[in-house]
C-alpha cells in the first residue's frame, strides 16, 4: 500500500520540488498534503517498468502536476525517487 507519510531527505531544494525535510502524506482516497505542493490528488501509473506516482495540486498560476516513480524492496520501506541521479527520495516513515 502507497499511503502513509513521506520524508524527503534531498540535500538542497529542488526547481520545481519539495525542500529538505518536505513531508509528503499520502492518503488511501486518492488526495495527498505535502508543504511544497499543497492539497491535492494523485494517480497511479502502472507499467512494465514500475509504477509512477503523478500528484495533481493547485497553485497561483493555475494547474500543476509532479511525476516521480516508486521504488519498492522487500528489503527495504517504499521509496518515491525525486532524483535518481542525486538520489533524492521521499522515503517512508509510518
Amino acid at each position: 500500500m502507497i499511503s502513509g507519510t513521506y520524508v524527503s531527505n534531498n540535500k538542497q531544494s529542488l526547481i520545481d520540488g519539495p525542500n529538505f525535510g518536505d513531508t509528503l502524506k499520502i492518503y488511501s482516497n486518492d488526495r495527498f498534503e505535502s508543504q511544497t505542493w499543497g492539497n491535492g490528488k494523485y494517480k497511479l501509473k502502472h507499467s512494465l517498468t514500475g509504477t509512477n506516482i503523478q500528484l495533481n495540486y493547485r497553485f497561483e498560476f493555475g494547474e500543476a502536476s509532479y511525476e516521480m516513480n516508486i521504488y519498492r524492496s522487500f528489503f527495504s520501506k517504499p521509496r518515491i525517487n525525486l532524483d535518481s541521479d542525486l538520489e533524492y527520495y521521499f522515503e517512508k516513515i509510518d
